[in-house]
């Protein structure tokens, strides 16, 4: 169910409702934009060999009636991100591989699916880079047989992040992609955009991180926590800026939850990694390490 309000001041009004079939993923499955409202959803079963999901994005103007609408997209597979740009959208779906889909939504009664990227791993997080670009976080992956079954397995090895060239909406590619470490990599951007770091105006990106790979020591996998901060460009892709990853010392099999990074962000030119008991500063522009203090 949806509802529509006029907020005026302090004084609010219903004005009009709606229902919508099946699932929204997040907030950046909705989207407002000339009046109309506009939402990705996901409907039916997702799993199993009768697996029947498909997608769709629906339009409704300020009345809350349904103007326009794509459907039946990905069958068998479910939204992992969105996002509306605009007359643009974004979404990706997976069950075995990610396919980023791209709309023309600037006839909101006649919406359009115009191309579709299919490549390994998906993306839970899109953000804008500049109006033709989306960086994409999430997970790269391997398809594998299951045993005694028609069933794959999707193993995911390691985290992933592309930078998406949607210049021409019809024909989206993958201009530059990072994998960083290896099965059982995980980063809290995934899935919480608020983990996702950003400073604009020196198109820095970045997130924690805790890295494992059992493929380079299956005996003894983590590697270390911290933060990755990225340099990214339309003209020059993704680039490594700063490793802030404390490196496993101790021979430890796991992270300790207490001492991993679960924000980042900056004042002036310091950048702070923030934990549950310590809050670590680097220079923004060297990325030395100028202090640390434990709170706990």
């Amino acid at each position: 169910s949806i509802y529509r309000f006029s907020v005026d001041g302090t004084k609010v009004s219903f004005t009009s409702q709606t229902t919508i079939e099946g699932n929204i993923l997040n907030q950046f499955s909705m989207d407002e934009h000339n009046g109309y409202f506009r939402v990705a959803t996901t409907s039916g079963k997702t799993r199993g060999a009768d697996a029947d999901s498909t997608s769709a994005i629906t339009i409704f103007d300020s009345s809350m009636n349904q103007v326009g609408k794509v459907s039946d997209l990905a069958k068998g597979e479910r939204i992992y991100s969105a996002r509306f740009m605009g007359d643009r959208a974004y979404i990706v779906t997976f069950k075995e591989v990610d396919p980023l889909f791209t709309f023309d939504l600037s006839n909101p009664t006649s919406p359009k699916v115009l191309g579709e990227l299919k490549i390994p791993g998906y993306s839970t997080y899109l953000h804008p880079v500049g109006a033709n670009h989306l960086l994409g976080l999430g997970y790269e992956t391997e398809v594998e047989k299951m045993e005694g079954s028609n069933e794959n397995f999707v193993r995911q090895v390691g985290l992933k992040l592309s930078l998406f060239n949607v210049t021409d909406l019809n024909n989206p590619i993958e201009q530059d992609v990072e994998i960083i470490g290896g099965e059982g990599t995980y980063s809290q951007a995934v899935d919480s955009h608020k983990a996702f770091f950003i400073h604009q105006e020196k198109n820095l990106y970045g997130f924690p991180v805790s890295v494992y790979d059992y493929k380079k020591n299956p005996a003894n996998p983590y590697i270390g926590e911290g933060a990755l901060i990225y340099t990214v460009t339309p003209e020059s892709g993704i680039t490594v800026t700063a490793n802030l990853i404390s490196q496993n010392q101790s021979d430890q099999s796991y992270e300790v939850w207490d001492e991993l990074t679960q924000r980042i962000l900056y004042i002036n030119d310091a950048i702070y990694l923030v934990k549950p008991q310590q809050i670590v500063s680097y220079d923004l522009n060297s990325f030395d390490q100028l202090g640390a203090v434990r709170f706990r």
